[in-house]
């Protein structure tokens, strides 16, 4: 008779409580890493990688005593009113660090040499590799007379 009620015991499905090895499984994660989780690392190491290498490329490519090297260059005259004249001006920057307060002048020269007028313009920065644009005002026609832009000076930043 007891192997009957055990046979009857092994033959009744049982019901798995919180605690029993069957839930247990059911709960847990399935193992592995899936494909998307691959794909998501790859492209962080991906962008790391490139930065990492960005920033030893800059830090060994810039000479240990960069200054930049700033040149002024400018666009044809513009009558603005009676009396006023612009003349545009591209102020860049090829060296390999900032300039700050980047001070240019123009000089407009007559036919005999002489000064006839001066004007000048401070930009606050030239980052590095970049260009600015501004301008220089003067109430004498620059077309008449010949522009001579100078830059006069920076301070590092």
């Amino acid at each position: 008779m007891a192997a009957k009620r055990a046979a009857a015991r092994a033959a009744r499905p049982t019901r798995a409580g919180p605690g029993a090895p069957e839930a247990r499984q059911k709960r847990e994660a399935p193992g592995g890493t899936s494909a998307w989780e691959w794909s998501a690392a790859s492209v962080g190491a991906v962008i790391l990688t490139a930065i990492v290498g960005f920033l030893i490329y800059e830090g060994v490519s810039r000479p240990p005593e960069a200054r930049p090297l700033i040149l002024v260059t400018s666009d044809p005259v513009v009558a603005l009113t009676e009396g006023v004249y612009l003349v545009p001006i591209h102020v860049e920057n090829r060296g390999h660090v900032t300039g700050a307060g980047v001070a240019v002048s123009g000089v407009l020269m007559g036919p005999d040499g002489g000064v006839v007028e001066e004007s000048a313009v401070t930009f606050d920065f030239v980052a590095q590799k970049s260009t600015v644009a501004g301008g220089l005002y003067f109430t004498t026609d620059p077309r008449e007379n010949r522009v001579v832009l100078r830059v006069e000076g920076y301070t590092d930043p």
